[in-house]
């Protein structure tokens, strides 16, 4: 529990740090980060079908934002720290509506602010990682125009090493002195209104791809590296945490939940359904164990045994929040409208900032009005503003303005998924849709999904 808190306070502390450095903190009541520290590559790869040297990622699923961090032991030791810290970053930047960034900062920032070291009384950042930089110790860099117009998924194992490394120290030149750092801050507000070519990056900088290139390899030399190191001090250094024992079902359960969240690939499904039914056997009566079985049933076994288990589970629980709201998606899921939206406006009532319930019970009225009310438009863009790094949730919520003809409203919602460079298939229809709103017009029949 010791290492726990301790570990808890440091995430706040790095939070802050983050919100220091860029001017931006994402406010109260944003979709929660949950975390999970995987106890191996392998079951990492069964979460998501990540390469094998992937030690961290961050997720977003239909329901759930997680971040997942390989541990090296039961402790948070300083390289799985190191991981979590890259993927919470990411999460800030997500939050605060940063997604439009081009890849190589965003990957570059989460490498420049990972190697934060957090003691009892300071906080350093600038540290070098020693990784990165050993992987630029030879010549072969790549060029500098391909760094900044790529994406992470265009490049060869070998080259996406190479990718991050670059990233991290373009980051790390530019951040350590107050006037690059002016010039990057500039670059980027041009690269989001649209001008993204050399010319561009030659009036920011000073010089041409080449000539930055030179200058980044002169630097990577560490002699002239800088780091910061500040006091903790105030009340954020020790931020509230509270602590609560979970069952022992939980060892075998709490992780297979994880997987539910973000979504369970077909490939993973029949073995995943076996071994949550098979280990919840194993804790009779216990309600963690039944929470998950019900979830698993519900998401990729037997609706209806979901359906009764979440319906035992509310008799002793009519409070959790949690059950009301998969007990109403179970509902709507069933085409019973009126008892979905009943159990989604109990979970309102308990927690009235979860972006999923507030999404699924406005997304209910918007499938029956043929010109969405404006209480169904509030509902829904406050889901929206809640997750703005789900991108399904601002999609969706973005096509029911446009049924509005509130276009503008729908604009917003979706330039930053169209123009985030992780977004892929998201961004592609994103961007499509965007082009219909900015026209004025329907978003286009091959892209309407159904309420499902």
């Amino acid at each position: 529990e010791k290492g726990l808190r301790s570990a808890s306070e440091a995430l706040e502390a790095y939070w802050d740090l983050l919100g220091g450095l860029t001017g931006a903190k994402a406010s109260v009541g944003k979709v929660r980060l949950d975390i999970y520290m995987v106890p191996n590559a392998a079951t990492m790869r069964e979460l998501r079908n990540f390469p094998p040297n992937v030690a961290g990622a961050y997720v977003v699923g239909p329901t759930r934002v997680l971040a997942l961090a390989l541990q090296s032991s039961g402790n948070m030791k300083a390289d799985s720290t190191q991981y979590l810290f890259h993927e919470v970053a990411h999460h800030f930047m997500f939050q605060n509506g940063m997604a439009a960034y081009p890849a190589w900062y965003v990957e570059g920032f989460a490498e420049y602010v990972m190697t934060a070291r957090l003691t009892d009384d300071s906080i350093a950042i600038g540290d070098a990682n020693m990784g990165r930089l050993y992987a630029l110790s030879d010549e072969n860099w790549l060029g500098t125009a391909d760094l900044l117009t790529k994406a992470p998924r265009e490049f060869n194992p070998v080259q996406l090493g190479k990718y991050y490394a670059q990233s991290w120290l373009t980051v790390h030149y530019l951040s350590r002195d107050p006037a690059r750092l002016a010039n990057l801050r500039a670059y980027l507000t041009d690269l989001q209104n649209g001008k993204a070519d050399e010319t561009v990056f030659v009036a920011a900088f000073g010089t041409d791809y080449r000539g930055f290139q030179r200058e980044l390899k002169r630097y990577a030399t560490g002699k002239r590296m800088t780091m910061s190191v500040f006091k903790r001090t105030g009340a954020v250094s020790r931020a509230p945490v509270t602590i609560n024992t979970l069952p022992p079902s939980a060892e075998a359960l709490l992780i297979p939940q994880a997987h539910l969240r973000i979504g369970v690939g077909k490939a993973y499904r029949d073995d995943r359904l076996s071994q949550i039914r098979r280990d919840a056997a194993k804790y009779p009566g216990d309600p963690f164990a039944l929470a998950v079985l019900a979830e698993a049933e519900l998401e990729i076994g037997d609706a209806k045994t979901g359906v009764g288990l979440l319906d035992s589970l509310l008799a002793n629980d009519p409070q959790n929040a949690g059950l009301l709201t998969l007990r109403g998606l179970a509902a709507l899921r069933a085409q019973d409208v009126v008892t979905g939206r009943r159990f989604l406006g109990r979970s309102y009532k308990l927690n009235p900032n979860d972006a999923t319930t507030l999404f699924y019970y406005g997304r209910s009225f918007a499938g029956q009005e043929a010109v969405p009310s404006e209480n169904t438009l509030n509902v829904l863009m406050r889901a929206a503003d809640l997750a703005p790094q789900v991108s399904g949730i601002n999609i969706t919520v973005a096509t029911v303005f446009m049924k509005a003809r509130q276009f503008a409203d729908a604009i917003r919602l979706l330039m930053p998924i169209a123009s985030n460079p992780h977004g892929g298939q998201a961004a592609d229809v994103a961007r499509q849709i965007a082009d219909a709103a900015k026209a004025g017009k329907d978003v286009p029949a091959i892209l309407q999904t159904s309420e499902e």
